[in-house]
């Protein structure tokens, strides 16, 4: 379970700066992901009917949070499109934050926001306290063209996914809702969300 949460909290209007074109209407298959114009850091503007964050910046200011909570057994992801100048590779943070997006209060980087799980090269962080962790290894050298994400399965445990394959558990028993968060961080200029795929 997750600890140290606060009460988390429901909406129905999470998608409400969004254009209704963006999201499905069809009960089978997921909504687009799309980024909140509100909820997001700083140094980040939005393009591609709110699809794509490019980060003006060079650490400060670099998140962004998805509109719609992910559905059980679908696979949320980004692709790299550029990195910073002065790197070839992106060190890119993922995660999740497990309240309505219009609650939450962006902090100054390096903090994120809370309740949340956020996944990094070696560590997860669970609302701010850091646990070392294998799986965050994927996201250490991520190049331009690659795809990562997460996907909560039906347990509601939060896996990481690099290019479409399991690289393992980054935080069980997730409470609901869980909307998908992005850092641009240190190296990544600019990433373009991806279709929503239903694993299972």
């Amino acid at each position: 379970m997750l600890t140290d949460s606060v009460d988390l909290q429901m909406s129905s209007e999470s998608c409400m700066d969004v254009d209704n074109s963006t999201c499905s209407t069809n009960d089978d298959s997921p909504a687009a992901l799309t980024f909140h114009v509100k909820k997001k850091g700083e140094g980040v503007t939005l393009s591609n009917n709110q699809q794509t964050a490019e980060h003006k910046g060079f650490c400060v200011g670099g998140i962004v949070l998805a509109c719609q909570p992910m559905e059980i057994n679908c696979l949320y992801q980004v692709k790299v499109e550029k990195t910073k100048s002065l790197y070839s590779n992106s060190l890119i943070y993922l995660g999740v934050v497990t309240q309505d997006p219009e609650a939450v209060t962006l902090p100054r980087w390096p903090l994120h926001p809370k309740p949340s799980v956020v996944v990094y090269y070696q560590w997860v962080m669970v609302n701010g306290k850091k646990t070392k962790s294998q799986v965050g290894w994927a996201l250490e050298d991520v190049k331009v063209g690659q795809c990562v994400g997460l996907m909560l399965d039906n347990r509601r445990s939060l896996h990481l996914y690099k290019d479409g394959l399991d690289q393992g558990v980054v935080a069980p028993d997730l409470p609901s809702p869980c909307h998908f968060m992005v850092d641009l961080g240190y190296c990544c200029k600019k990433a373009t969300a991806m279709p929503v795929q239903r694993m299972m």
